[in-house]
């Protein structure tokens, strides 16, 4: 790519089904209102990600290790309305995102150890969900 440092890349409401590895360096990606199934190759091209809504696809998992590769502290994940059903990766370090919103998808089972690297985690939105029990360690 020939754009060195974009800061806002506003690809929402189109009809992408898929993405390239390392395709994106940019710091705020709102790819939400799309056709995305498969997160599996993806990667945060920047280490630093402000603003992340893939919101209102078709994801049925997502490779939530690529986001301990992020170095400074991100403001918001959007992954709602997708047909997510667990929350089950665990993370090896320190994750730095401050809000999540898991609203809206399908999510059964959520591992009790999930949100242990979420230290910074201040706002988590899991409304709307087949959630139908929590384990005492969960949060």
């Amino acid at each position: 790519s020939s754009i060195e440092a974009l800061d806002f890349l506003d690809l929402s409401f189109n009809l992408i089904k898929t993405i390239e590895p390392n395709i994106f360096k940019v710091h705020n990606l709102h790819m939400d209102n799309n056709k995305i199934e498969n997160l599996e190759n993806f990667t945060f091209g920047f280490k630093d990600m402000d603003y992340f809504y893939m919101g209102k696809n078709c994801l049925n998992q997502f490779p939530f290790k690529q986001i301990e590769n992020l170095k400074s502290i991100s403001k918001e994940f959007d992954l709602s309305n997708n047909l997510l059903n667990s929350l089950e990766n665990k993370f090896n370090r320190v994750v730095l995102v401050l809000s999540i919103s898991f609203r809206y998808n399908k999510i059964e089972i959520i591992d009790e150890d999930f949100f242990n690297q979420l230290r910074f985690l201040i706002f988590l939105d899991l409304s709307l969900n087949n959630l139908t029990q929590l384990s005492q360690n969960t949060f």
